[in-house]
């Protein structure tokens, strides 16, 4: 295909304001391949455009509904090896004598709490996987503008995101909100467990999993494909 015919094919996607990296190539590699593979040879990109393309998907409202289903079952995806590499924690073998490893590690610190490292550990476990989504987000966002791609998101690395500071959110800061909506003040929920000795290990060991798995999952996001062509 000629630059020109790139353009085109490029500008067609982002009008149908798809900006998240996954959706953009698939449509764009159908049109290329749709448009390379096209039965009448003199016919111009922009005609392969209106009389092929967009009657294919529907219109643009088809376009859009095809991108709605595809993030539904990648989200889909995601949320469910998540959760099974969670519970391999406690259904499998090698997941047992991971944790296994990290209750002892934990238990081992706890025992140093008169230096305050069980403590210092535990708030670290609790917001590492948070702050590694958030350099994940923006070292993508950087190389997209570094390399002057069409787009400067991922969909997959958004919903690892989510999942990261997930449980910030819903432990530390919707208790915190809510407290302060109900009775006027700032409410700490690791603060309010830290009163009770017996709940610091089981909940230090349920935050070292879920930070495993997110960590996890982030060293397995989506990479980043450089295409000039795009």
């Amino acid at each position: 295909m000629t630059e020109r015919e790139v353009r085109v094919i490029r500008n067609y996607v982002l009008k149908a304001d798809i900006e998240e990296m996954e959706f953009y190539e698939e449509l764009f590699d159908h049109i290329a391949s749709s448009y390379e593979h096209r039965t009448d040879r003199n016919q111009h990109i922009e005609e392969h455009l209106s009389e092929v393309i967009t009657p294919s998907f529907g219109g643009a409202a088809g376009i859009e509904d095809m991108v709605l289903a595809q993030k539904r079952l990648r989200r889909a995806k995601i949320y469910k090896h998540a959760a099974q590499h969670f519970f391999s924690f406690f259904t499998t073998v090698s997941g047992l004598a991971k944790s296994l490893l990290l209750i002892t590690i934990l238990y081992l610190l706890s025992i140093l709490d008169n230096t305050n490292v069980f403590s210092t550990v535990s708030f670290t476990i609790f917001l590492l996987p948070a702050v590694a989504a958030y350099l994940m987000q923006w070292r993508f966002k950087a190389k997209c503008r570094a390399s002057e791609l069409p787009y400067k998101t991922s969909f997959t690395n958004r919903i690892i995101f989510l999942i990261s500071i997930m449980l910030v959110g819903l432990f530390q800061g919707l208790p915190d909100i809510l407290s302060r909506i109900i009775y006027g003040n700032r409410f700490s929920t690791l603060g309010y467990f830290e009163q009770y000795d017996f709940f610091i290990l089981p909940l230090t060991f349920i935050f070292a999993i879920y930070s495993w798995v997110c960590l996890s999952l982030i060293q397995h996001r989506v990479q980043l494909k450089l295409n000039p062509n795009q």
